[in-house]
């Protein structure tokens, strides 16, 4: 449990900063640059580009096998159709 805590509280501390896509672009980018590469671990991601307000924005997309098997050592099977990915 303790492993679990150290792991949530390390991916908060790169997460919790100024990320607004319009008056904090750099903070924005790193954080979008984090999660991809947190997914990145378990499978390709794919990127869809959308506009609002003239500005490009992304969602990050990671598809995962119907019978998932985790690539990372002691990581939890998340199913595929979970909704929170």
């Amino acid at each position: 449990m303790i492993e679990l805590k150290e792991s949530l509280q390390a991916h908060l501390t790169q997460l919790v900063r100024d990320r607004d896509p319009y008056l904090n672009t750099a903070g924005h980018f790193f954080v979008q640059q984090y999660i991809r590469q947190q997914l990145e671990e378990y499978g390709e991601v794919e990127i869809h580009e959308f506009q609002v307000r003239g500005k490009t924005h992304k969602n990050l997309i990671l598809n995962l096998p119907a019978n998932p098997s985790p690539q990372r050592r002691g990581e939890l099977d998340i199913p595929a159709s979970n909704p929170c990915l």
